[in-house]
């Protein structure tokens, strides 16, 4: 997997809500338990970070935890992802994870390398409205909705809140 996080540099979008990190033991940077603070769910640690940042602040600062935006891989998985986010945030606010197509429109990869093979999104997405919806982030019902993440002005300063996987 090849993303272009310096091509990402400029992002100014704040969304409402969420990322979530994660740390995969195949990456060897997990251990049987989770670190302090991380949830283990089938070998993989959940953590929630509920801090305003961007889409590629919140890869970054996954990455210097060890981890990576959540991908998602099965229907269960989902549901896990999802009790977190609520257990920490009753509102369900969007929630970045760990999806782009900012390497090659159109060509959605995980940022931990994964194989896209899970997918719930909403009707009619990925939809690319007006160009540029690269990132993606859960919205109120749960599921996935894609955005753009290399303009300004969706949501206010400061009310990201991350997700982190280990």
């Amino acid at each position: 997997i090849s993303i272009d996080l310096q091509s990402l540099a400029g992002v100014y979008l704040i969304l409402i809500g969420v990322f979530v990190c994660f740390c995969s033991s195949l990456t060897g940077f997990c251990k049987a338990t989770c670190p302090p603070g991380w949830i283990n769910f089938k070998n993989r640690c959940f953590k929630y970070i509920a801090v305003g940042k961007t889409w590629i602040d919140s890869e970054l600062n996954c990455l210097s935890s060890g981890g990576n935006l959540a991908s998602i891989h099965s229907e269960e998985e989902f549901q896990f992802i999802k009790a977190l986010i609520k257990s920490r945030d009753s509102a369900e606010n969007p929630t970045w994870i760990g999806l782009t197509d900012s390497s090659k429109e159109g060509t959605w990869l995980w940022t931990d390398g994964s194989k896209v093979d899970f997918t719930k999104w909403n009707s009619g997405e990925p939809n690319n409205v007006n160009g540029g919806e690269n990132c993606v982030h859960t919205n109120w019902s749960g599921k996935g909705d894609f955005i753009r993440c290399l303009s300004s002005g969706w949501g206010p300063p400061g009310s990201s809140k991350v997700v982190l996987i280990k």
